[in-house]
C-alpha cells in the first residue's frame, strides 16, 4: 500500500513482486509539482480513489516483463528471456521449470524439475495488466500442457509455486 505525498524535487521508485496498491480506504497518494514517481510491479498496479497527480507532478506505473525494479533486478524474482526457438532449455540451478515452445501460437508445455514431481505445485497464468487467466495446482506428474489459443497475441507470466519456491516466467503468444 503506498499512500502519502512526494514532494517537489523528489524523485521516488516504488517496487512490488506482486501488487502496489495506490491510496484507498480513505487514504490519499499526490504527486505534487515538481516531483517523480516510479511504480513497478510483476502483476498488478492498483490506482484507487485518493491518487492524485498535481499539474507539473508525474507518474509513470508499468508491469516489468524482465524483473528489473528500480535500477535493479530483485532477489528471488528472476525472469528468463523468451526463447525464440523450438527447443528446450535445460535445468539449471537456478530454474525449476522450463516452459516450450516459446514463443508459442497456442498450445506450450510447463516441465518440472523431476525431484519436485510429488511437490504439491501450483501454477498461475497471467496476461500483461495483471489479471489471473488461468490456474491450475497440481502434484504427481512433471508435465502439465496449458492452451492460450483464446487469448490476444502478446506476453503472458507464468507463477509457479512449489514449497517453498517461487519462480516466473514470460511467454510470447504469436
Amino acid at each position: 500500500q503506498v499512500t502519502g505525498a512526494v514532494d517537489q524535487g523528489v524523485n521516488e521508485c516504488e517496487n512490488a513482486l506482486q501488487t502496489i496498491t495506490v491510496a484507498g480506504n480513505g487514504t490519499t497518494y499526490r504527486v505534487l509539482n515538481g516531483a517523480s514517481v516510479t511504480m513497478i510491479a510483476a502483476q498488478n498496479i492498483r490506482f484507487l480513489d485518493g491518487t492524485q497527480v498535481y499539474p507539473g507532478g508525474y507518474l509513470h506505473a508499468y508491469i516489468t516483463t524482465n524483473g528489473q525494479y528500480c535500477c535493479t533486478l530483485f532477489p528471488g524474482m528472476m525472469m528468463t528471456g523468451v526463447e525464440m526457438s523450438e527447443s528446450i532449455p535445460g535445468f539449471t540451478d537456478k530454474f525449476f521449470f522450463r516452459v516450450y515452445p516459446n514463443p508459442t501460437s497456442d498450445k506450450f508445455y510447463i516441465e518440472m524439475e523431476p525431484a519436485l514431481r510429488n511437490q504439491n505445485t501450483k501454477i498461475q497464468i497471467f496476461n500483461m495488466i495483471g489479471e489471473l487467466i488461468e490456474s491450475k495446482e497440481v502434484i504427481g506428474n512433471n508435465g502439465y500442457s496449458f492452451f492460450l489459443g483464446k487469448f490476444a497475441p502478446g506476453i503472458y507470466l507464468i507463477q509457479v509455486n512449489s514449497g517453498d519456491r517461487i519462480e516466473i516466467k514470460k511467454i510470447v503468444k504469436k
